[in-house]
């Protein structure tokens, strides 16, 4: 793949999904994948209302 198709493509997926790139050496990619799909997760749990408040009102 050419420089100028890859940088096309990834501004591309940007504009496209709204999505982030982020590169890493192959040694830091399972402690980024973690760190990335727990900040997620902590995210979304914290946004998400408890259904024993809700029945408690």
């Amino acid at each position: 793949m050419q420089p100028k198709a890859f940088v096309a493509s990834l501004t591309a997926w940007l504009a496209r999904y709204n999505c982030q790139i982020i590169f890493c050496e192959p040694a830091t990619t399972g402690k980024l994948i973690r760190e990335v799909l727990y900040r997620e997760l902590k995210e979304r749990l914290e946004v998400m209302e408890c259904p024993q408040a809700i029945t408690d009102s």
